[in-house]
């Protein structure tokens, strides 16, 4: 099932924003392969409960305002799915329950890549590799799966725990460095009560 989805959503966001030092100049706290051990509870939660988890991440990047959802974050649309026009106005909280049980791997991408432009953190080489391989190791289970059943069983398996290893340590890596930040755990002020006191203070300025 993962490797059908994971191949479903081809169009994960490898194509994270265009990232030169100076239009992103910061970097993660911790890279994908030390964030396990920089956040081991976050791990163990993303690896056993990882669509949970990522629900709670995504609703916090949207600072709990989930009238703002849209599907996969807006950065990417496939020929059956196009952000905007899911019915994510009506039901945003099932929409986002679909997007990241269908297609988990593209959404925690998506999130991940809500957390680099919000906090201008550019891509490293050694993440984009490990994300590359991952890929790769689940096409070639798909492959093996189609050509030679019994390998690719044996594969299959491989193939599960390295992808559910690394949802978990994207998780981490993402609440390390919101916490980093002093982002986490508390959770930001959602935009229409940043907006409606914006607004107050503008009224209270011009009747001055």
């Amino acid at each position: 099932m993962i490797c059908f989805t994971w191949s479903c959503c081809k169009e994960t966001v490898t194509q994270e924003p265009t990232m030169t030092p100076t239009m992103y100049p910061d970097k993660f706290n911790s890279s994908l392969l030390t964030a396990s051990c920089r956040e081991p509870c976050v791990f163990c939660q993303a690896l056993f409960c990882s669509s949970c988890f990522y629900y709670s991440l995504r609703k916090y990047m949207l600072r709990g305002d989930m009238s703002s959802y849209k599907c996969f974050g807006n950065y990417t649309q496939t020929k059956c799915i196009v952000p905007g026009k899911c019915c994510e106005s009506q039901c945003p909280s099932f929409c986002l329950c679909l997007e990241i049980c269908w297609c988990s791997g593209l959404s925690a991408s998506v999130t991940r890549t809500m957390v680099m432009e919000e906090y201008k953190i550019q891509t490293d080489l050694v993440d984009r590799n490990f994300l590359r391989v991952n890929s790769c190791v689940q096409r070639t289970s798909l492959a093996l799966t189609c050509i030679f059943a019994p390998l690719g069983e044996i594969f299959y398996g491989i193939s599960n725990c390295f992808y559910v290893s690394i949802m978990a340590c994207v998780a981490a890596q993402i609440v390390d460095t919101l916490r980093h930040r002093n982002a986490w755990p508390n959770r930001p002020v959602p935009m229409n009560i940043v907006r409606e006191k914006s607004r107050k203070k503008r009224k209270s300025k011009s009747s001055k």
